[in-house]
């Protein structure tokens, strides 16, 4: 047998080994979980600081889920908290134990400190989640929002990569 020959028929057994036992993607499931991470406020008043929150997903088809997120992080630095929640749809790049998505979410914010107002705002969300078994996942998600605030801030650009831990349900 020739090198290229072996080499396409153990590349395509070892791919078929590597394949899941079982993937699917199921309507009407349900995510609850946890977040924490680092947040950055980006610009004038940019500066780091630490927060969480909690979510809750639901499997609207598929390929597409309803999202809620809810996170707070503290920034020092511009002695400012940021108070955000969102709801929106994402779409599920893959259908495996490990989940690429992004989603776009539209939400509200709560700045205190010397940042002080409520504003409108949009998030685009980047995320992979990993399904350790059928009722638990974990992940990571990167988010970049576009907060609509008011002068004397004007509009205000915020990254959050939070690590995420969920519970699974309603298969």
């Amino acid at each position: 047998m020739r090198f290229g020959t072996w080499f396409v028929s153990t590349s395509f057994a070892l791919l078929l080994l590597a394949l899941p036992s079982r993937a699917s993607a199921f309507e009407r499931q349900w995510h609850a979980g946890v977040d924490f991470g680092y947040a950055n406020l980006f610009g004038d008043q940019g500066s780091g600081g630490f927060g969480g929150g909690g979510h809750l997903v639901y499997g609207l088809s598929d390929a597409f889920n309803a999202l809620l997120d809810v996170d707070v992080t503290r920034h020092a630095s511009a002695n400012a908290n940021v108070w955000s929640g969102g709801a929106g749809i994402a779409y599920t790049l893959d259908v495996a134990r490990a989940v690429p998505y992004a989603g776009l979410l539209i939400g509200g914010y709560k700045l205190t400190g010397d940042l002080s107002q409520v504003a409108p705002g949009v998030q685009i969300a980047l995320g992979l989640d990993y399904q350790i078994e059928r009722n638990w996942a974990i992940g990571f998600e990167l988010r970049m929002h576009t907060i609509v605030a008011k002068d004397p801030v004007g509009t205000v650009a915020y990254g959050t990569g939070f690590l995420r831990f969920e519970y699974l349900w309603g298969f």
